[in-house]
C-alpha cells in the first residue's frame, strides 16, 4: 500500500506541476498576442486620419483567419 500511495501522491505531484506550466505557456502566449495585437492597433491608428477611432472600438474583437488563395 505504501508504494501505490506513494506513487499515487508522485502521479498528482507531476500531474500538478503540468498544469502550472500549462497555465505558465498560456499567459505567456496571450501576453505576447495582446503585445502584438496592440502594436497593430497603434500602428493602424498612426495611418488612419479618423481621431473618433481609438483601442476601445477594438476591445473584444476576436482574431480571425485567412484562407490564402481564395
Amino acid at each position: 500500500m505504501k508504494i501505490g500511495r506513494h506513487l499515487k501522491q508522485t502521479n498528482d505531484k507531476i500531474a500538478k506541476d503540468m498544469f502550472a506550466v500549462n497555465d505558465k505557456i498560456k499567459n505567456g502566449v496571450m501576453s505576447t498576442y495582446i503585445k502584438i495585437e496592440n502594436a497593430f492597433v497603434d500602428r493602424f491608428l498612426e495611418e488612419v486620419p479618423d481621431e473618433k477611432i481609438s483601442h476601445a472600438d477594438f476591445a473584444g474583437a476576436q482574431p480571425t483567419t485567412v484562407e490564402h488563395g481564395k
